[in-house]
């Protein structure tokens, strides 16, 4: 896990071992990225999840 500011990035392995994504629909989606229902698994806390579609150098940097 490494963490930026408000960002999070997981690796795929931490990320399925901590968290349930329901893929089914998602919540929402734009040009670049959908938005999923997602749990915490130790907390049950939900969450709205960001998953990008296309990443470039210019959209980390405005994403930071």
């Amino acid at each position: 896990m490494k963490q930026e500011k408000n960002i999070i990035v997981f690796t795929q392995q931490d990320f399925q071992s901590n968290f349930l994504v329901n893929p089914n629909p998602p919540l929402g989606s734009g040009h670049d990225a959908k938005v999923y229902l997602a749990m915490h698994k130790r907390t049950g806390e939900m969450f709205a999840l960001k998953v990008l579609t296309s990443i470039t150098p210019d959209h980390l940097n405005n994403l930071q």
